[in-house]
């Protein structure tokens, strides 16, 4: 009998771990899924025409994501977050800065013009290109 009891309190404790273990996993899982962020720039003759960076609101705070220079890169915001992209010319008294042009969640792009762009992604995935154009 006191085996029986002994193998029942056993099996209960590692049950009980167990849960713990799968639960706290599923709620770091929840926490740390990011979405998928395409910052395309133009480009033309081996030139990047500007740099964008990108800025996010957590917990009350700005915090930059990251900075790109490049005629693309891809960054992973946290899900769910509001993201402000500002743009810098390269060289803004030959090729300005023209607009921005928003693919999100896979819907229609959307072009806006401003030199900060602020949206929130959908559907986990979008491209924000910064256009600039010969004067």
């Amino acid at each position: 009998m006191r085996s029986t009891k002994a193998i029942i309190m056993a099996v209960l404790a590692v049950a009980a771990i167990s849960v713990g273990t799968v639960s706290s996993t599923l709620a770091a899982a929840r926490h740390d899924k990011t979405d998928a962020l395409v910052i395309k720039i133009t480009k033309s003759d081996g030139t990047v025409w500007g740099k964008v960076t990108v800025d996010y609101k957590s917990g009350g705070k700005e915090k930059m994501l990251g900075a790109c220079s490049k005629a693309s890169c891809e960054l992973h915001p946290p899900h769910m977050v509001k993201l402000t992209l500002k743009e810098s010319p390269t060289h803004p008294m030959t090729w300005p800065f023209h607009a921005w042009k928003l693919t999100n969640g896979g819907m229609k792009a959307t072009t806006e013009m401003g030199k900060t762009l602020k949206f929130e992604i959908e559907n986990g995935m979008a491209t924000a290109k910064a256009i600039y154009v010969a004067k």
